[in-house]
């Protein structure tokens, strides 16, 4: 889906941003060349301190083209996600940066056919909602079930609400890739 050499440039764009955020050394300028960077796709940016979660945002689907998402994605990763305290110039140099390039979602009809690890999942019911990248069941050592309760509680429901006959599901595929690949 992304080759080595864009998901570099990708990577590099957003450490670039943190750096010019932080530092207040210039930017790189916007990746350009490659007919992906002209799509409207889903994106999540994932920031890892010495391995441990730092910030996590993302859209799953996008209404600009995929640099501004990542503009988008990154800053607010940084310093937008109310879980965590603003990223600090003095972390920079100990965080890793992953992103997670979203397909477009569909609609699952049984919760129960979801795939662990492969499909990132989507869970609806009445206006609470909730999302989970296919990476996090397996990082959590979940089984489906488990999946969906925390979802659920992630949406702000009971943990039994994924079987609410109202539930919906829809499911989507990432192509995953990070500053600690090798290769």
């Amino acid at each position: 889906m992304v080759c080595r050499a864009l998901r570099r440039e990708l990577l590099g764009y957003s450490r670039g941003l943190l750096e010019e955020s932080l530092l207040g050394v210039p930017a790189p300028p916007l990746p350009r060349g490659d007919a992906l960077l002209e799509e409207k796709r889903g994106l999540f940016v994932t920031l890892r301190l010495q391995g441990a979660l730092r910030g996590c945002i993302g859209r799953i689907v996008a209404e600009v083209a995929l640099p501004e998402t990542l503009r988008h994605c990154t800053l607010e990763a940084a310093f937008g996600d109310r879980r965590f305290s603003p990223l600090t110039g003095e972390e920079l140099s100990m965080l890793t940066i992953e992103h997670s390039l979203l397909s477009p979602p569909r609609p699952l009809a049984k919760a129960e056919n979801l795939r662990l690890g492969v499909d990132g999942v989507i869970f609806s019911l009445g206006g609470a909602r909730s999302v989970f990248l296919p990476e996090v069941a397996l990082e959590q050592g979940w089984d489906t079930r488990a999946l969906l309760e925390a979802l659920a509680r992630k949406a702000g429901l009971s943990p039994r609400a994924w079987r609410d006959s109202g539930a919906r599901f829809q499911v989507f595929q990432t192509c995953h890739y990070g500053e600690d690949d090798r290769g």
